[in-house]
C-alpha cells in the first residue's frame, strides 16, 4: 500500500482485517508465508505463492496462507 511493490505485515494484515479475518491469524499466515523470518515479500515471491496456491498437494506450502487463513476448520 506504500508503493514499494512489496508486501509487509501491516499491509497484509490490513487486507486480510477488512475481509473478516482476524489481526491474530492474519499475522499468523503472514509468518506461515514469509519464509525465513522476511519483513516483506517481493511481488515475484508472492506471484510464485499464487500458483503455489492452485497447483500445490502439500497444505504446508507458504502459497496456501495468502488469503489469511491457517486453518480451514
Amino acid at each position: 500500500m506504500d508503493g514499494d511493490g512489496c508486501i509487509d505485515e501491516d499491509e497484509f494484515s490490513a487486507v486480510c482485517i477488512s475481509y473478516g479475518i482476524t489481526p491474530d491469524e492474519a499475522k499468523e499466515a503472514f509468518k506461515k508465508f514469509s519464509q525465513n523470518g522476511a519483513i516483506e515479500v517481493t511481488r515475484s515471491v508472492f506471484a510464485k505463492y499464487w500458483e503455489e496456491f492452485f497447483a500445490s498437494e502439500d497444505p504446508n506450502a507458504p502459497g496456501n496462507f495468502i488469503f489469511g487463513k491457517t486453518s480451514f476448520d
